[in-house]
């Protein structure tokens, strides 16, 4: 909507791939990305494509990977699947992210400018399933301001398949000076039981966190 608003000439006619029919578009087009035409083969390249852009993953990090021919299917062509979707003007749900974020790092164009103009404050829920795109997106938007609320729990990062890096999450504070940050942990639980958070205190990976918190049932 932001690319069609203030950028009309350039996205006006685009139009957005969901998540099927990326997988039918890949399909009809796999003969010119020289790739097998089965559907598990294109499905997983689907989801390859998808991580390479989400992770802003440089083809060349996997050349050393070229003994597998899976990898190699997709090094050999995603740059392919990215000029067939600009030429018939088409967006997958990683690359509308991918141009938004090079439209906001183009000074001449004023994209940046007219959204952080358009809005005061950015609110991300579930800010540990974010991809690192993703979180680039959020520290450009909020940079003029600083006005930045994400709200998030790095134990229930479940889409790491699609690019998600919760890494992004635990690492949040190290973005901004301390006098910056505000921080207020949530420790109740008004899903659960007594005796199911009970376990889940017990049982939870603790390697990975910055920090420990006990949750408390409010059940």
């Amino acid at each position: 909507d932001l690319l069609k608003e203030f950028l009309p000439a350039k996205y006006e006619s685009y139009e957005i791939l969901d998540d099927k029919s990326q997988i039918n578009f890949i399909f009809s087009r796999a003969s010119n990305l020289n790739i097998d035409q089965s559907y598990k083969s294109v499905n997983n390249v689907a989801g390859a494509y998808n991580k390479i852009t989400d992770r802003m993953i440089k083809i060349k990090e996997l050349e050393n990977h070229r003994d597998s021919e899976k990898i190699q299917e997709v090094i050999d062509s995603y740059e392919m699947y990215k000029q067939i979707l600009t030429k018939e003007k088409l967006f997958d749900f990683s690359t509308i992210q991918e141009t938004f974020l090079k439209e906001l790092e183009n000074t001449q164009n004023g994209l940046l400018s007219n959204v952080q103009d358009k809005f005061d404050y950015f609110f991300i829920d579930e800010y540990q399933d974010v991809s690192n795109l993703q979180a680039k997106i959020f520290f450009l938007l909020s940079s003029k301001k600083n006005n930045l609320l994400v709200v998030g729990d790095d134990d229930q990062s479940i889409y790491s398949f699609r690019g998600a890096n919760y890494s992004n999450f635990i690492n949040f504070k190290d973005k901004f000076s301390k006098s910056k940050i505000h921080e207020k942990t949530l420790t109740g639980n008004y899903r659960s039981t007594d005796i199911l958070v009970d376990f889940y205190n017990k049982i939870r990976p603790s390697n990975r966190r910055n920090y420990k918190t006990e949750m408390v049932s409010k059940r």
